[in-house]
């Protein structure tokens, strides 16, 4: 009997909901809210049970209405539409007349239009290693007028590592960093750690790239299987030294070495190879941090078996997988990977540039107004969770963390905010000089050379945090648009690409849009700074003494049991999931909440069930790519943490018997 009640009250509840929730629209209506509104309701599944199946409810209409147009998640959304803005900036700088000498339009321009029209035989291997040689009076042993000519005695491993470093080469054989000081964050300093290597395919594949690099092939595959022999011995030692690479836990540092003290243990001579990579004398009184010190130590006997050729075609062909890699070294010039090659290699230039023509200063200042104020919100949210102290927390404990709560800040795109960003991207760009001829390879090249210059200018101070925040990364990232947070400087980065629907709109836009899904992702970011892991940091960035063995305390060790109750791949983002969302939530239905609370004219939908079906959008399709690491499906994650939010059963009029509706909900915070 309690069953057929259930059910009678899961088809009234879906049958309401699809009666009342349509947009009475008129021909012309384009307005945000209905189109979020239509973006929320045409995914969803109004036969499954928000009770049961909350996630399929939500979001199970997903895949059949976006992915025929390769649309996989929200952030696939933000990137189409930012793709098509700043196509547009392109294009019309095609026809533009550059008054201004080396603008940052015109180098843009001139990186686009090389990489459109650009022979194809400008992208060969083969051509960027003829503009990059192993060493600066040393050719590849492939480009020797005799292979038995090539000076093998000339050839140092470490020199020639070093020389590929400068055009962003960071992840081979040895990682080298520049990284804010955990410590001090207004510093930076060099780090020497053990590299996240991928093996190599197989030997055919090697083979088939040195033929088109210009080896003989009847000399091809028997070196291919060599480099791969090579390659599988690295891999293997570095795999063996990983338990040995990790952090000190009781001081978040490395081990720190004068280049000469790790010389005498390592053999390495990375005096030169500093020199080389910054340009500059390098003393052996210089101070490094170094992570997997063994595996240093074991690097030059692994190579010493290998003639001095083999190990120069290793890394030749290791620089080759690292640009072919690199959105728009593909043969074709597509205007889509064109746009790309824009877009993440030179950042800083295609924000200003969306920013300058299409966003313009006033519209920007008001987006960056509106994520303050719902950020402010989620701060204020959490800061009344802590002051109820479930936890059990000490006054000191408690008033450290507010402190570093109320620190923390949110930055809009990846320029610093005080700054005039005109001027810093025009100096920061200081120094390219593209060649009008269109040679792909060579362009390429000198971004990349400017951009690692850049990042390694980090050591001396180049970017002044009075100026807000503004930190350069090695890795060429595919630039998701997701935020992501910054210990070093206790602030979220919000990518400029995520000021538009459905997580943002400066005009109409109701609150219940705006705070369920970017406040939500806002939390989300925020609760990443108190996991155990960043909690011993300050509200500056620096590693201190609290709250240093924080998984260890009984009362929050009982939460995660709570929560691994029903076992997950990643705990701490499941406590993150579902902190994250309470955080939201209560920030717009509190009692103290500043936001527009009132039923809209536009959907009949009740406001509480919009602003869940809103947060739910995050995780429709294929949205688990956009974490980093091990994590649950989609749908795991997203009904956990519904289910534990305390408001949802009454939200969705869900019977005590519904699984969504547990009996024992957990709280962390």
């Amino acid at each position: 009997m309690k069953r057929i009640v259930q059910i009678c009250c899961q088809l009234l509840l879906l049958l309401g909901l699809a009666a009342g929730s349509r947009i009475p629209r008129a021909p012309n209506d384009t307005t945000a809210n209905d189109w979020i509104l239509d973006y929320v309701e045409r995914h969803m599944d109004k036969s499954a049970s928000p009770c049961e199946e909350f996630h399929r409810y939500a979001t199970g209409k997903f895949k059949g209405e976006d992915e025929q147009d390769d649309i996989y998640s929200i952030p696939d959304t933000m990137i189409l539409h930012f793709n098509e803005r700043l196509q547009s900036v392109l294009d019309q700088l095609k026809d533009q007349a550059f008054t201004e000498a080396n603008s940052v339009e015109e180098k843009v321009w001139r990186y686009y239009n090389t990489c459109l029209t650009a022979p194809e035989s400008t992208r060969s291997p083969r051509h960027y290693l003829e503009l990059v040689s192993s060493d600066e009076n040393l050719t590849w042993p492939q480009f020797a007028h005799r292979r038995s000519k090539w000076p093998q005695e000339e050839f140092n491993w470490l020199q020639t590592l070093a020389q590929l470093r400068r055009y962003g080469m960071e992840n081979s054989i040895i990682r080298m960093n520049v990284v804010p000081d955990a410590k001090d964050s207004t510093k930076f300093l060099v780090t020497v750690i053990t590299p996240e290597v991928e093996k190599f395919l197989n030997v055919d594949i090697i083979s088939d790239l040195l033929i088109t690099i210009g080896v003989d092939r009847s000399q091809a595959q028997p070196l291919a299987s060599k480099l791969v022999q090579l390659d599988t011995e690295l891999y293997n030692f570095t795999a063996e030294n990983k338990e040995e690479a990790r952090l000190d836990e009781d001081d978040f540092t490395n081990a720190v070495y004068t280049l000469d003290e790790l010389q005498n243990r390592t053999g390495l001579h990375l005096e030169k190879y500093l020199e080389i990579v910054f340009g500059r004398p390098i003393n052996g009184s210089f101070e490094v941090e170094v992570l997997g010190t063994k595996y240093l130590e074991g690097l030059e006997e692994i190579l010493q078996k290998y003639d001095s050729d083999v190990v120069a075609s290793y890394l030749m062909v290791k620089f080759v997988h690292f640009l072919m890699a690199l959105d728009g070294s593909e043969p074709d010039g597509d205007p889509g990977r064109c746009l790309d090659a824009v877009r993440f290699h030179m950042e800083q230039a295609g924000d200003l540039l969306y920013e300058d023509h299409y966003l313009k200063p006033e519209k920007l200042q008001k987006y960056t107004a509106e994520v303050q104020r719902i950020f402010e919100a989620i701060k204020q949210s959490f800061k009344d969770k802590l002051e109820k102290n479930h936890l059990h927390l000490s006054p000191a404990e408690v008033a450290a963390l507010k402190e570093k709560l109320l620190a923390m800040t949110v930055t809009v795109g990846i320029l610093p905010s005080k700054a005039n960003h005109r001027r810093f991207v025009t100096d920061f760009y200081q120094g390219l000089e593209l060649d009008s001829k269109p040679d792909f390879a060579k362009a390429q090249l000198e971004v990349l050379k400017l951009r690692t210059r850049r990042v390694l200018d980090q050591l001396n101070g180049a970017y002044s945090k009075d100026e807000g925040f503004f930190q350069l990364y090695d890795e060429i990232s595919n630039n998701n648009p997701v935020p992501w947070f910054e210990v070093s400087g206790n602030t979220i980065i919000l990518a400029i690409e995520m000021l538009r629907e459905p997580v943002l709109a400066t005009k109409g836009q109701h609150d219940v849009f705006k705070v369920s899904l970017l406040g939500y992702l806002l939390a989300r970011k925020l609760m990443e700074n108190f996991t155990p892991y960043f909690l011993p940091f300050d509200g500056k960035g620096n590693y201190g003494e609290v709250l240093r063995s924080f998984e260890n305390y009984p009362s929050y060790v009982d939460a995660l049991a709570c929560l691994n109750a029903t076992q997950t791949k990643n705990l701490a983002k499941r406590v993150i999931d579902v902190v994250s969302l309470g955080i939201a939530y209560d920030a717009y239905f509190g009692e103290n909440s500043q936001f527009d609370q009132k039923q809209p004219d536009f959907t009949e939908v009740p406001l509480k069930q919009l602003f869940l079906l809103s947060v739910a959008q995050w995780f429709l399709g294929d949205a688990k790519y956009l974490d980093y690491g091990v994590a649950d499906q989609d749908d795991v994650r997203l009904n956990q943490a519904i289910r534990n939010l305390p408001y949802f059963a009454e939200i969705f009029n869900c019977p005590t018997s519904a699984v969504l509706n547990p009996t024992d909900k957990c709280q962390v915070w």
